[in-house]
């Protein structure tokens, strides 16, 4: 038994050291994400994101310059979008079916019980997810085969 806790000791130290080492690495990372990066053209349209400065903002433009510069980022960012949008509706719909085809096949596996509680676990967890009312729901196929 003293083998045993002296491996759980030394896990829990490991652990600290572990979680110190993160902490006092995240408070030494240089600080890019400062306020004012959202107002000069930073990330500020991505929610969750840390807001980061463009490489353009590092030129020293002319207010009426990065005027310029900002529609230009604008109008690719938009165009970025609607390319996002064509590949996100040419790929959900395969991979549902890749998904689907997946757990046909391992029910194919299952006993009549188990299918019926693999399929009863399947619509817990996409009751969980939110259903049909969202992008991403069970059907997604992450994790939910």
């Amino acid at each position: 038994m003293g083998a045993r806790r002296n491996a759980r000791l030394a896990s829990v130290a490991l652990l600290g050291a572990t979680l110190a080492a993160g902490f006092l690495a995240g408070m030494a990372w240089p600080g890019d994400g400062e306020p004012e990066a959202a107002a000069a053209g930073g990330r500020e349209d991505r929610p969750g994101r840390d807001v980061r400065r463009l490489v353009i903002d590092e030129v020293g433009l002319a207010a009426e310059k990065r005027a310029e510069v900002e529609d230009v980022i604008q109008h690719y960012r938009s165009r970025k979008r609607v390319l996002d949008k064509e590949l996100r509706d040419a790929y959900e719909p395969r991979q549902r079916t890749l998904v689907r085809q997946a757990r046909d096949s391992i029910k194919s596996l299952l006993s009549a019980e188990q299918r019926m509680a693999y399929d009863s676990l399947l619509a817990l967890r996409h009751s969980r997810r939110g259903g049909e009312g969202r992008k991403r729901g069970a059907s997604d196929g992450r994790g939910g085969t």
